[in-house]
């Protein structure tokens, strides 16, 4: 593991009580990072190379920089903030594009894991799985947010993402559900799937 790794998981394992997804404090902490921490520790090494699709804050973009590899991130929309967070990541790079038109620039096989968190309605959830599942080695993970299962779904829901949905409701568990039978689920709603 090289030396900025390293510190980033050990920074990363002392403030993980702190560490939430910026204006998104309901849905029982499914926002907060704990279960994505726990998700790239079982799943990733240093040395993974990661596509997130959806980078909002980059929060999620800054714990995937810190803890593996080579990180690219895909948002159509660059929020202010994101900039600060490239900066301090070198090994971070942001694609302002669709994930369409990202998913395009790979060849299958390149990812050692791409894990997905844009748009929650089951239509897009299910072509983003279709566009990036190729895009994992074998051996690899796909994953992802927002996977609700019963128990946070029975949460109320008080806020809502910039397309006016209901946060962490949407078609991303009956999607996933749809195309694999072996989830495992992680405590912040994160959900993986090997290759």
């Amino acid at each position: 593991m090289n030396s900025f790794a390293a510190e980033g998981r050990i920074i990363m394992m002392n403030h993980l009580h702190e560490l939430r997804i910026p204006n998104y404090g309901s849905l029982g902490g499914v926002n907060e990072l704990h279960g994505l921490f726990d998700l790239i520790n079982e799943q990733f090494d240093q040395h993974s190379n990661i596509c997130e699709i959806g980078t909002y804050l980059g929060v999620s973009s800054e714990l995937f920089a810190l803890c593996c590899g080579k990180i690219i991130t895909v948002d159509k929309r660059k929020l202010d903030g994101l900039d600060a967070v490239l900066l301090r990541n070198s090994n971070l790079k942001f694609m302002n594009m669709t994930s369409e038109e990202a998913s395009l620039m790979y060849e299958d096989g390149f990812f050692d894991g791409v894990y997905i968190d844009a748009r929650h309605e089951y239509e897009y959830v299910k072509h983003d799985i279709e566009l990036w599942l190729p895009k994992v080695k074998p051996g690899g993970v796909l994953c992802g947010h927002d996977y609700i299962t019963d128990e946070i779904a029975a949460i109320p829901i008080t806020e809502f993402d910039w397309f006016g949905q209901k946060m962490g409701h949407g078609g991303v568990k009956k999607a996933v559900d749809e195309k694999f039978a072996d989830v495992k689920t992680y405590k912040d709603s994160s959900w993986a799937v090997k290759v």
